[in-house]
C-alpha cells in the first residue's frame, strides 16, 4: 500500500545481510588468509562494531553537511562499503601468512607484521563506518514514510524481511563455499553485490528529487 517503504526496507535488509556475512566470515578470513589467532578475530570484531557505532553517530552531521544532497547519503555510504570491501579483498590476497603453517599471529605480532595487516583492520573499520552512515537515513525514512497508526507493523515487517535477507545471505555464502570459493572470493562476491543496491538507492533518491 505504501511503495515508498520498499527501498528503505530493502536497504536496511541488505545492511543486515552483508553485516552478518562479514561477521561470520571474519574468523575464517583471520585464520585461513592471514594466519592469525582468536585475539585478532576479537580485534576485527571490535573494530567492526566501533566503526558501525561511529558511522551511525556521525550520520546526522553528514546529513547536515550534504544539505539538499542528503537523500544521496545512503548510496554514497554504500559506495564506501563497496570500495573498502574490495580493498579488503585486494590486501588480503597479497597478505603474507606466517612462515610456519602451525604458527598463528597473535595480537601484537599481527599489528607489527606489516602495514598491510594494519590496513586490513583499517578497511574493516572504514567499511563499518560507512555502513553506519548508510543505515541511519534508511531507518529514518522508514519511520517518516510509514503512517503513524501502522508504524509498529511496518517495523515488524521490516524485521521479518531483515531475517529473510540474513538467511539468504547465509545460504549464498554456504553455496559459494560448497562449489570451491574460498573466503576471499566469497567476500569479493558480496562486495560486488553492493553495486545493484547502490544503483537502486541512487534511483530512489533521484525519484524523490524530481518528484
Amino acid at each position: 500500500e505504501n511503495p515508498g517503504l520498499i527501498f528503505p526496507i530493502l536497504g536496511i535488509s541488505w545492511f543486515w545481510a552483508i553485516g552478518a556475512t562479514y561477521l561470520t566470515q571474519i574468523p575464517v578470513f583471520t585464520k585461513e588468509i592471514i594466519g592469525a589467532d582468536e585475539k585478532v578475530v576479537t580485534l576485527f570484531n571490535g573494530v567492526f562494531t566501533v566503526g558501525i557505532a561511529l558511522g551511525s553517530f556521525y550520520s546526522p552531521l553528514a546529513i547536515k553537511w550534504l544539505g539538499a544532497r542528503a537523500k544521496n547519503l545512503s548510496a554514497i555510504a554504500l559506495s564506501g562499503v563497496l570500495l573498502f570491501g574490495l580493498d579488503l579483498c585486494w590486501v588480503g590476497y597479497y597478505a603474507a601468512p606466517p612462515a610456519a603453517a602451525d604458527e598463528m599471529l597473535g595480537f601484537v605480532a599481527y599489528l607489527t607484521a606489516s602495514f598491510s595487516h594494519v590496513r586490513l583492520a583499517l578497511d574493516l573499520f572504514l567499511m563499518a563506518f560507512c555502513g553506519g552512515m548508510f543505515i541511519v537515513p534508511l531507518y529514518t525514512q522508514m519511520q517518516i514514510i510509514s503512517a503513524e497508526h501502522e508504524r509498529a507493523r511496518t517495523v515488524a515487517s521490516n524485521n521479518v524481511i531483515n531475517a529473510l535477507f540474513i538467511a539468504i545471505s547465509s545460504i549464498l555464502a554456504w553455496a559459494l563455499s560448497t562449489v570451491g570459493f574460498n573466503v576471499l572470493e566469497v567476500l569479493f562476491v558480496f562486495a560486488l553485490l553492493n553495486i545493484p543496491v547502490i544503483g537502486a538507492l541512487a534511483y530512489s533518491a533521484y525519484k524523490k528529487r524530481v518528484g
